[in-house]
């Protein structure tokens, strides 16, 4: 199932999610579109390729506080990329990439909720 308009949600979503899970200025968002208008969302393969697409945009939004050899940086860095992509997943709600995202333990088993600002 092809949907261009979700493209777009998703590129929305890495801006919201980056505001809220940014360890520094939390007044700087940022975003990085990312399309999939081009993927089957409903198969598994799909998923995943979606999962990966949204994995690599919220590394790419946290990337200034990417720890390097600043061990303080991990855990603050982790917790940026994961809000970003359980954000991004919950709102595009996908049921074939929650359940991706679900048994990389992203997601909890139950149903998310993101609050929006």
């Amino acid at each position: 199932m092809k949907n261009p308009t979700a493209s777009f949600s998703v590129a929305a979503i890495a801006v919201l999610c980056a505001s809220s899970a940014w360890a520094g200025d939390s007044s700087e968002t940022r975003a990085v579109p990312v399309r999939f208008a081009d993927l089957d969302t409903a198969s598994a393969a799909g998923a995943e390729a979606l999962y990966n697409r949204i994995e690599n945009a919220a590394q790419s939004v946290c990337h200034e506080i990417r720890p390097g050899r600043n061990v303080g940086l991990i855990a603050p860095y982790a917790h940026c990329v994961r809000e970003a992509i359980a954000g991004a997943i919950s709102r595009v709600d996908l049921p074939a990439v929650s359940a991706y995202a679900r048994a990389r333990g992203v997601l909890p088993a139950g149903n998310v909720v993101v609050a929006s600002k």
